[in-house]
This record gives C-alpha cells, structure tokens and sequence, in this order.
C-alpha cells in the first residue's frame, strides 16, 4: 500500500465531493480526506494528504512515484495509465434556470432553441456535449456566480449545469434561480494507482468495499453536505 511507510494520497484541489480547506483555520475536510485516513489508520501507517490543482497534476503525481494513490473523478472516457479502483459514490448533477425560465423539469431541457453551459472540459460538460440531441451545448471558461447570473439574465444561456453541490451555492449567491430536480449526470470518484501496482489495487478496493459495508462512506458523505451518493451495486 505505501512503499515508504507512509500513504502518500494526493487530491484535486477545490472539490467538495474530495475535500476542502478551512480558510480560516486551513483544516482540511472532506470525503477523500476521510477516507485517505481512515485507509491509513487500518493499514496502521502515516498519512500526507496534498492538493493538486488539475486532474492531469493529480494523475501525473501517482505516475511519477510522488503520491501511492490518488482521488479522481473517473468518467467513461478516461484513458489514462493508471488502475482504477471501482467507483465508490457519485457526484449528481443538474441545472438552474432562471426564475422566469419555462423549463421546469429535466425532461424539458433537450429541445430546439435552447442553449444550456458548463464549464468548458469538465465531465459533467462532455457529458452534455455528447448527449444533447436538440439544445445546443455552450462550454464556459468562467463559471464565476456573477458571470453564470450575467448568462442566464442575458438569455445567453437558458440553463446551467454543475454538480448539485455547486448548483446549491450558486442559488444562495444569486437570488432567483431555480435548480431542477434530478440528475442528469451522475460524476463517479475512484482512486487511482499506478498501472505497475495491481496488488495495491486490490487493496484499495478491498477497502473501498469495506467502508462502504460498515457504513463509514455514508457517515463521510453525510458530513460533508455535499449531496455526494454511494455508488449503487458496490
């Protein structure tokens, strides 16, 4: 599991459903971070649990022998080379309209006309891109509050998609945004190890089985308030 003794975990910065930092106090929580030492704490070793600011950083530092395992959204259209644990939780995505929007199911959504946003390359906009048969999909650079609201007032964009979480702040941030209930997507999370290191894979989805059996992944998820689910059929 940890070649030096130590699980070296290393993280995509900025996720809710992995973890985050207190500003304030620069404590770290979250599900991954949870997770990473509950793995270290049955393995009975140390734990170094690190950001990275991109998926491919995160990938390329269990590549390069840097971090033992790394915590990944693993989307079907991953090819990297790494090993996959199996998919622990998901990650529900939807849209928000505005409140004047006529759109007030998902069903509604794939349509002539309409034009729904999400950040440029990230799963949930691939998905879009790749599904969307009638509406018209629009990638985003900046999914900042102020410029989503700017979008849907403008009728730039008649819906945007992000994780529910996400969905959750935006509302709070802009008043009059409806999110639609459901998902549309839902983004699955794994953990990674190097291609070289089947034998560690193995453990990590023992273990991953594990928590989820004994109810330590719904109690992670449940304190995270982040609207994350577990992974049917695992």
């Amino acid at each position: 599991m940890a070649p030096l003794g130590v699980l070296r975990a290393v993280y995509l910065a900025g996720t809710p459903v992995q973890a985050l930092r207190d500003p304030a106090t620069g404590a770290l929580r979250g599900i991954a971070y949870d997770l990473a030492r509950e793995l270290a704490r049955r393995a009975d070793i140390g734990l170094t649990f690190e950001s990275r600011p991109a998926p491919a950083q995160v990938i390329n530092a269990v590549l390069s022998g840097a971090a033992d395992i790394g915590f990944v959204a693993n989307a079907p259209f991953h090819s990297d080379p790494v090993l996959y644990s199996h998919n622990y939780l998901r990650t529900p995505h939807s849209v928000v309209v505005g409140a004047s929007s006529p759109i007030h199911i998902l069903a509604e959504l794939d349509r002539p006309g309409l034009r729904i946003g999400a950040a440029r390359g990230d799963p949930f906009s691939i998905h879009l891109g790749r599904t969307l048969a009638a509406a018209r999909f629009v990638p985003l650079d900046s999914v900042a509050p102020a410029t989503v609201a700017r979008h849907l007032a403008d009728g730039t964009l008649d819906a945007f998609g992000a994780s529910r979480h996400r969905l959750r702040q935006l509302a709070a941030l802009v008043p009059g945004l409806r999110t639609l209930p459901g998902s549309l997507f839902g983004e699955p999370q794994a953990i990674i190890v190097p291609a070289t290191a089947p034998a560690r894979l193995a453990l990590v989805d023992a273990f991953l089985h594990a928590v989820t059996r004994d109810g330590f992944l719904q109690t992670a998820i449940a304190r995270s308030d982040t609207e994350a689910e577990i992974q049917p059929n695992n």
